[in-house]
C-alpha cells in the first residue's frame, strides 16, 4: 500500500534522512494536505525541508503556525529560532525563545 499514510511518512523521513530535501518536502507536503490535523513534528519537517531548499521566508510561516497549535512543543521553538536567524534576525530569535519560556 505504497499511498498509506505511514508510508508516506516513512518514505519522507527517509529523504529528510538522506538529506533528499526536495523530494521530502512534496511528500510532507502531501501528508499535510491528506491529513485532518498536524502533528508538531510534521510542521517541524515542512519548516526545516523549506529552509534546506531555501525557502526560510514559507519556513517562518510554517512554524508560526505549528506553534499556534503546539505552543508547548520546544523543537518548534528552536526551529523558529534558526529561522529567524536564517533570515538574518538571530537577536530576535533570542528575544522570542527567552520571552516565551521555551527552551530547546
Amino acid at each position: 500500500a505504497p499511498n498509506h499514510p505511514q508510508i508516506q511518512r516513512a518514505l519522507a523521513e527517509t529523504h529528510y534522512a538522506l538529506e533528499q530535501h526536495a523530494e521530502a518536502l512534496a511528500l510532507f507536503e502531501g501528508i499535510a494536505a491528506a491529513a485532518q490535523t498536524h502533528d508538531a513534528m510534521l510542521f517541524l519537517r515542512l519548516s526545516q525541508c523549506q529552509r534546506r531548499t531555501g525557502a526560510p521566508a514559507p519556513a517562518l510561516a510554517i512554524v508560526r503556525e505549528g506553534i499556534a497549535r503546539h505552543p508547548d512543543d520546544a523543537t518548534l521553538w528552536q526551529e523558529l529560532g534558526g529561522v529567524q536567524e536564517d533570515l538574518g534576525d538571530a537577536g530576535q530569535a533570542q528575544r522570542r525563545i527567552a520571552g516565551s519560556g521555551r527552551y530547546g
